[in-house]
This record gives structure tokens, sequence and C-alpha cells, in this order.
């Protein structure tokens, strides 16, 4: 059977119908999509597989809820939530980018700019993860404070708190980091 075509049997109190997950797919791929703006596509299309194979798992229970969408969907919110989750657990090694090669610096400029932004990798390393999240993706994934606020299912005045108290808390280490060269 193909994975497109996997059915969920639901059976209401007057009698069985059938749903496929081919029928909800296009919906729960939406869902995702407008929850993880700007994220890239192959991650938006792993989170709505993840949904498929719950549904899947799904299949083999007795009642699926009267909302299949509703129900898929709450599915989609936890795998997405799952996937900052994991994603905040395994920071990436230069959190940066690296442009340094492409700036027409000289060896002086280019040594200065280089420690800058190691002393300030290592200081987003040493935040605690949901500081250091919110940083990147403020500021090196470009996300505006209203999808953090979306995504994250916080007030916007929150979330523009913890950033403010992310700042903070990256300049003090880098000041330490400094005084300490010194």
């Amino acid at each position: 059977m193909d994975s497109s075509e996997i059915s969920i049997e639901k059976q209401p109190q007057g009698g069985g119908s059938l749903l496929k997950w081919c029928d909800w797919e296009e919906n729960i791929r939406q869902y995702v999509s407008v929850r993880m703006k700007g994220v890239d596509p192959a991650v938006i299309d792993d989170i709505v597989q993840e949904v498929g194979i719950a549904a899947t798992k799904r299949h083999g229970e007795d009642t699926l809820p009267n909302q299949p969408i509703d129900w898929l969907r709450g599915v989609a919110k936890h795998k997405i939530n799952d996937h900052w989750r994991h994603k905040s657990k395994r920071p990436t090694d230069n959190v940066i980018p690296d442009d340094l090669q492409s700036e027409d610096l000289t060896p002086y400029e280019w040594v200065l700019k280089a420690e800058k932004v190691e002393l300030v990798t290592e200081a987003l390393r040493q935040l605690p993860d949901e500081e250091r999240v919110l940083l990147q993706k403020k500021y090196l994934e470009e996300e505006s404070c209203q999808s953090l606020s979306r995504r994250l299912g916080k007030s916007l005045k929150s979330i523009e708190y913890r950033l403010t108290k992310a700042r903070r808390s990256l300049r003090s280490l880098i000041n330490r980091k400094m005084e300490n060269k010194q």
C-alpha cells in the first residue's frame, strides 16, 4: 500500500467511514508551513511525514476523534515543538555565518573580525538553550518577533522581554570574556 493512500478507519456511532491520509496531507502541510514560515521545506516535509506516521499508528486503534483534522493538527503542533526542542539541544558548530572570505579586508581587519566572530560564537554556546535559540531565530534566521510569538505560543511582549534578557546575557558573557583576555 502506497504511503499516500494509508487509510484511517473511523467508526462513528451511526456506522463506519474511511478517511485517507492523502485527503488530509495537503491541509496538514499548509498548517505546518504557516507555523514554520521561513524554515527549509525539507524540514516541513519531514514533519508532515511524521504526522502521517502518527496517523498510521492510529489505524490499529478502535476509534478516531470526531474531528480528525483537529487531531492531526494537534499531532502536527506536537511534532513542530519536538523539532524545535531537538534543534535547541544540538546547537550548530558555527552559529554565525562565516562570510569572512567574501569581504575585502586587510589581514589585520580579517583577524579582528575572526576574533569577534569566535568571541560571539563562544558566548552564544554558553547561553541557556532558550536564550540561544531565540537569538539565533531573531538575528541569524531573521525571524520576526510576531512569528516567534506565534510559533512559541507566547505573547509578543513576552518574546520582546526574552530577547532583551537574552541580549543582556550575551553582552555580559562577551564583556567577561574580553576582560579575561586583557
